[in-house]
Protein backbone atom coordinates (compact mmCIF):
# COMPACT_ATOMS: atom_id res chain seq x y z
CA UNK A 1 0.00 0.00 0.00
CA UNK A 2 1.02 3.56 -0.78
CA UNK A 3 1.85 5.64 2.12
CA UNK A 4 1.83 9.21 2.46
CA UNK A 5 5.49 11.43 2.44
CA UNK A 6 4.83 11.78 6.57
CA UNK A 7 4.63 7.75 6.80
CA UNK A 8 7.35 6.78 4.99
CA UNK A 9 9.46 6.22 7.71
CA UNK A 10 6.69 4.38 9.94
CA UNK A 11 6.15 2.39 6.44
CA UNK A 12 9.43 0.97 6.30
CA UNK A 13 9.34 0.04 9.75
CA UNK A 14 6.42 -1.84 9.16
CA UNK A 15 8.12 -3.42 6.49
CA UNK A 16 11.06 -4.70 8.49
CA UNK A 17 8.63 -5.99 11.05
CA UNK A 18 6.69 -7.60 8.57
CA UNK A 19 9.77 -9.44 7.19
CA UNK A 20 10.46 -10.29 11.29
CA UNK A 21 7.44 -11.49 11.76
CA UNK A 22 7.31 -13.82 8.73
CA UNK A 23 10.86 -15.14 9.63
CA UNK A 24 9.72 -15.87 13.05
CA UNK A 25 6.63 -17.76 12.01
CA UNK A 26 8.61 -19.62 9.50
CA UNK A 27 10.84 -20.35 12.26
CA UNK A 28 8.09 -21.34 14.12
CA UNK A 29 6.25 -23.72 11.89
CA UNK A 30 9.93 -25.49 11.31
CA UNK A 31 10.29 -26.10 15.05
CA UNK A 32 7.39 -27.59 15.22
CA UNK A 33 7.46 -29.74 12.03
CA UNK A 34 10.87 -30.87 13.98
CA UNK A 35 9.23 -31.26 17.35
CA UNK A 36 6.65 -33.48 15.49
CA UNK A 37 9.62 -35.87 13.91
CA UNK A 38 10.94 -35.99 17.41
CA UNK A 39 7.71 -36.82 18.99
CA UNK A 40 7.36 -39.66 16.99
CA UNK A 41 10.83 -41.26 17.01
CA UNK A 42 10.33 -40.72 20.52
CA UNK A 43 7.21 -42.66 20.72
CA UNK A 44 8.88 -45.23 18.54
CA UNK A 45 11.43 -45.90 20.80
CA UNK A 46 9.44 -46.48 23.69
CA UNK A 47 7.28 -48.81 21.78
CA UNK A 48 10.18 -50.34 20.57
CA UNK A 49 10.73 -51.27 24.14
CA UNK A 50 7.77 -52.21 25.15
CA UNK A 51 7.34 -54.89 22.45
CA UNK A 52 10.79 -56.41 23.26
CA UNK A 53 10.14 -59.98 24.31
CA UNK A 54 10.54 -60.78 28.04
CA UNK A 55 13.55 -63.34 28.89
CA UNK A 56 12.31 -66.47 29.95
CA UNK A 57 14.97 -69.14 29.45
CA UNK A 58 18.44 -69.36 28.07
CA UNK A 59 22.29 -69.33 29.34
CA UNK A 60 23.99 -67.07 31.04
CA UNK A 61 25.26 -64.81 28.05
CA UNK A 62 21.61 -64.75 26.17
CA UNK A 63 20.65 -63.50 29.81
CA UNK A 64 23.58 -60.66 29.57
CA UNK A 65 23.02 -59.92 25.64
CA UNK A 66 19.37 -59.41 26.12
CA UNK A 67 19.80 -57.09 29.49
CA UNK A 68 22.46 -54.92 27.26
CA UNK A 69 19.85 -54.96 24.38
CA UNK A 70 17.08 -54.18 26.96
CA UNK A 71 19.46 -51.19 28.61
CA UNK A 72 20.32 -49.84 25.11
CA UNK A 73 16.63 -49.43 23.72
CA UNK A 74 16.12 -47.81 27.28
CA UNK A 75 18.82 -45.84 26.42
CA UNK A 76 17.89 -44.69 22.73
CA UNK A 77 14.23 -44.12 24.22
CA UNK A 78 15.61 -41.45 27.07
CA UNK A 79 17.56 -40.18 24.50
CA UNK A 80 14.66 -39.29 22.00
CA UNK A 81 12.44 -38.64 25.02
CA UNK A 82 15.25 -36.07 25.74
CA UNK A 83 15.29 -34.97 21.96
CA UNK A 84 11.67 -34.57 22.10
CA UNK A 85 11.14 -32.22 25.13
CA UNK A 86 14.19 -30.01 23.71
CA UNK A 87 12.18 -29.21 20.57
CA UNK A 88 9.50 -28.47 22.74
CA UNK A 89 11.00 -26.35 24.41
CA UNK A 90 12.35 -24.72 21.51
CA UNK A 91 8.89 -24.22 19.65
CA UNK A 92 7.56 -22.81 22.87
CA UNK A 93 10.54 -20.22 22.62
CA UNK A 94 9.96 -20.15 18.77
CA UNK A 95 6.04 -19.08 19.06
CA UNK A 96 7.26 -16.95 22.03
CA UNK A 97 9.49 -14.85 19.50
CA UNK A 98 6.63 -15.04 16.33
CA UNK A 99 3.87 -13.58 19.09
CA UNK A 100 6.12 -10.55 19.97
CA UNK A 101 7.28 -9.97 16.42
CA UNK A 102 3.72 -10.49 15.08
CA UNK A 103 2.47 -7.68 18.39
CA UNK A 104 5.18 -5.07 17.39
CA UNK A 105 3.91 -5.34 13.52
CA UNK A 106 0.29 -5.33 14.96
CA UNK A 107 1.23 -2.04 16.49
CA UNK A 108 3.05 -0.23 13.57
CA UNK A 109 0.02 -0.86 11.89
CA UNK A 110 -2.56 0.34 14.19
CA UNK A 111 -0.75 3.28 14.37
CA UNK A 112 -0.40 3.84 10.74
CA UNK A 113 -4.47 3.30 10.69
CA UNK A 114 -4.64 5.83 13.36
CA UNK A 115 -2.22 8.31 11.70
CA UNK A 116 -4.64 7.62 8.16
CA UNK A 117 -7.99 7.88 10.07
CA UNK A 118 -6.92 11.57 11.48
CA UNK A 119 -5.90 12.42 7.95
CA UNK A 120 -9.51 11.11 6.97
CA UNK A 121 -11.25 13.45 9.90
CA UNK A 122 -9.13 16.52 9.06
CA UNK A 123 -10.22 15.86 5.43
CA UNK A 124 -14.01 15.47 6.09
CA UNK A 125 -13.70 18.79 8.31
CA UNK A 126 -12.10 20.76 5.85
CA UNK A 127 -14.83 19.65 3.51
CA UNK A 128 -17.40 20.52 6.00
CA UNK A 129 -15.68 23.95 6.23
CA UNK A 130 -15.65 24.59 2.73
CA UNK A 131 -19.38 23.42 2.15
CA UNK A 132 -20.56 25.85 4.72
CA UNK A 133 -18.56 28.29 3.26
CA UNK A 134 -20.33 27.88 -0.06
CA UNK A 135 -23.76 27.85 1.88
CA UNK A 136 -22.87 30.63 3.83
CA UNK A 137 -21.39 32.75 0.28
CA UNK A 138 -24.98 31.62 -1.33
CA UNK A 139 -26.51 32.99 1.65
CA UNK A 140 -25.66 36.04 1.32
CA UNK A 141 -26.11 36.36 -2.40
CA UNK A 142 -30.01 35.73 -2.06
CA UNK A 143 -29.89 37.96 1.00
CA UNK A 144 -28.60 40.55 -1.20
CA UNK A 145 -30.88 39.96 -4.32
CA UNK A 146 -33.60 39.47 -2.05
CA UNK A 147 -32.94 43.41 -0.76
CA UNK A 148 -32.79 44.59 -4.30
Amino acid sequence: MTRPQEDAGLGAVERVRGVREQDSLIGLQRSMSIRAERLAAAERARARMVAMPAFRQGTGAELLAARAVGRRMADASREAQDAAEAADRLTTEARGRWQDDRTRLRAVEHLLQRRADVRAEERRRAEERDLDDVAGQGWLRRRREARR
